[in-house]
């Protein structure tokens, strides 16, 4: 098999592992969202959901980034445009 073709594998994989990342993570922000409705009383906002959420969230985060520079860095390696 050609360098090319296993750089295109594992281009193809991190954008599925990027993909699958951001909806994850946006999930989490949406579950975020939930808990912290604005209309009610301050006193009852379970926030320790909130924490782990957000934790979680940032380890997903750096996990996204992660994966989007492999990306560039095939996509250079192949001489095409990074994506932004």
């Amino acid at each position: 098999m050609s360098e090319r073709y296993v750089k295109e594998g594992r281009l193809g994989e991190q954008k599925d592992l990027a993909l699958k990342l951001k909806i994850k993570l946006e999930g989490l922000r949406d579950q975020i969202r939930n808990h912290l409705d604005p209309f009610e009383d301050v006193a009852a906002l379970k926030l320790e959901n909130v924490v782990v959420y957000a934790v979680e969230a940032r380890k997903i985060q750096g996990q996204l980034a992660e994966a989007r520079g492999k990306i560039s860095d095939i996509l250079k390696s192949l001489g095409r445009e990074p994506e932004p």
